[in-house]
Order: structure tokens, then C-alpha cells, then sequence
């Protein structure tokens, strides 16, 4: 059967991303914050100078209460383009623009900032190379609703 109509949580980032990577999606099913290797979705990505889309499907069932991304593990990665970041589940799906992007993720000082001219997140070099967006309280707000 069709994800769409079960009881998987799934994210859609479309996004221009230049380099081989891996992306991942930390989330928790709990209000506590803490997030752990045992509730992340891990994407290898292979680099493209086209539009691509990653999805990230979640176990059937669990549903994030928390949620984080977190890009460019290759440090030639220097950003990354976002047209989207759509969430579905359960026949509802909500859509984040890339320019609505600052208004829904807060962005981890000092190795990631959002140029909302290209609708890109920027990633600064630093010996610990973790770009990092985390899902601010009104983006949970619209996914709890789904």
C-alpha cells in the first residue's frame, strides 16, 4: 500500500545540492528535545547541479514532535539551494518555501546562515563541520495539525 495512506510520517526536501553527501533528520517522538542516533533517518545524497528531491521517511507510526536537519557532512559542501521542505502523513501534507525558511527553522549560530535571496543556506567552514537547522515552535505548531 501506498506510504501516503499508512501511518509514515515523510519529508520532502527539494533542494540543489552540489556534492556527494549525507543528510540526516533527527526527531524526537516526546517533547524533550534530546535527540539521539535512535530516532534518525540518514540519506545519502549524490551531488547534482539540478533540483533533486530527498525524501525522508520516518518508521510507520512514529511522528516528530522535535525536529532537526543536519547537512553537509562533506566539508566541500558549501550550501545548499532549497526550493521546499514539505511534510506529509496521513493524506495532510504541509509546504515550506525556501524563503520562508528563516521563519520556521532556527539556525545554528555560527555554522550555518540563510541568504533568503537564493533561498540558500550558506555553511561556514569550522573545525566541527555541522550545519545545522532546527524546527523553531511555529513549523511544530503546523505539523502537529497534520
Amino acid at each position: 500500500m501506498n506510504d501516503w495512506f499508512e501511518n509514515v510520517f515523510e519529508i520532502h526536501l527539494n533542494a540543489k545540492v552540489s556534492h556527494d553527501d549525507e543528510f540526516r533528520a533527527y526527531y524526537t517522538t516526546q517533547k524533550d528535545p534530546n535527540f539521539s542516533e535512535n530516532q534518525v533517518v540518514r540519506t545519502k545524497i549524490f551531488g547534482f547541479e539540478e533540483e533533486q528531491t530527498i525524501i525522508y521517511k520516518l518508521p510507520k507510526g512514529d511522528y516528530p514532535i522535535n525536529l532537526r536537519f543536519d547537512f553537509g557532512f562533506n566539508t566541500d559542501q558549501k550550501s545548499i539551494q532549497i526550493s521546499f521542505i514539505k511534510f506529509r502523513y496521513s493524506q495532510m501534507q504541509i509546504v515550506v518555501y525556501g524563503a520562508e525558511l528563516a521563519d520556521y527553522f532556527d539556525l545554528m549560530q555560527g555554522h550555518v546562515v540563510f541568504n533568503k535571496a537564493y533561498n540558500q543556506l550558506d555553511f561556514i567552514q569550522s573545525e566541527n563541520y555541522f550545519p545545522i537547522i532546527y524546527a523553531n515552535g511555529d513549523l511544530k505548531e503546523r505539523i502537529l495539525k497534520l
